[in-house]
């Protein structure tokens, strides 16, 4: 963490939005990182019955489900003047000199204000996304711990590390859809063999022949009456 002081980084700077909706619809605010994270941890998790029979000397794991899946990041807040641009930086400086507490409690505050919906009705762990370069994962925070590391020579602040783990939250329509593999509302895609035929394939995925033509236009087939064995469609998702 401490590598990143010397470094301003880019305008990439990862971005947190907070949703008061577990369909991540109803935005509330936004929060963008000080200094982005150097990593980050995932964590993918099952979990087992291992209920073992009496006399044995070991137990079968039946697979039960997949937990939801967990992200670590430690965040770090800065008014130590570590990370002010060197133009800015008067001729002398002392990082240890008393600190504005506003800064650092007044960031923690406003990143706790995005995670937690403090003032608000519920008083609980908004629905947030993180959006990183090719990140974005969508849960709610389950533990913040947060990690003072300097201090001003008035005992202020100047400087803390927060490490936030997130658990992967996902509303229950949209579950609903992720399990049901036969749902016309999420892409498909098939093989073709020489036994086929493409308006059945596409009665079998939508329930109906009549979005044949959709699902042709789509795979750009100039006839969906002579498909060459092995070609692969894909039948997408019913529009509203």
């Amino acid at each position: 963490m401490l590598s990143s002081l010397l470094s301003l980084g880019s305008n990439n700077k990862m971005t947190i939005i907070a949703y008061s909706d577990p369909g991540y619809s109803a935005q509330v605010t936004t929060f963008s990182v000080q200094v982005n994270p150097e990593g980050y941890k995932l964590s993918y998790k099952a979990e087992y019955d291992d209920t073992q029979a009496p006399g044995s000397s070991g137990a079968n794991l039946r697979f039960t489900k997949i937990l939801p899946d967990e992200m670590t990041f430690e965040f770090l807040f800065d008014n130590s003047g570590v990370l002010v641009p060197a133009s800015l930086l008067p001729a002398v400086f002392n990082p240890f000199g008393s600190g504005s507490s506003t800064d650092v409690t007044g960031q923690l505050n406003t990143f706790m204000g995005t995670v937690i919906d403090y003032n608000g009705s519920t008083h609980e762990p908004y629905y947030v996304q993180l959006v990183w370069g090719t990140l974005m994962f969508s849960g709610r925070l389950t533990q913040l711990d947060v990690d003072y590391t300097l201090f001003g020579s008035d005992g202020t602040p100047i400087r803390a590390v927060a490490k936030a783990t997130f658990k992967s939250s996902t509303a229950d329509t949209q579950q609903a859809q992720n399990n049901d593999n036969q749902s016309p509302d999420i892409t498909h895609s098939r093989v073709f063999q020489v036994s086929d035929s493409f308006t059945l394939l596409a009665d079998q995925i939508y329930g109906s022949q009549t979005h044949y033509l959709d699902a042709a236009s789509f795979n750009k087939l100039n006839s969906f009456r002579k498909i060459p064995q092995g070609t692969q469609l894909y039948f997408p998702p019913l529009s509203s």
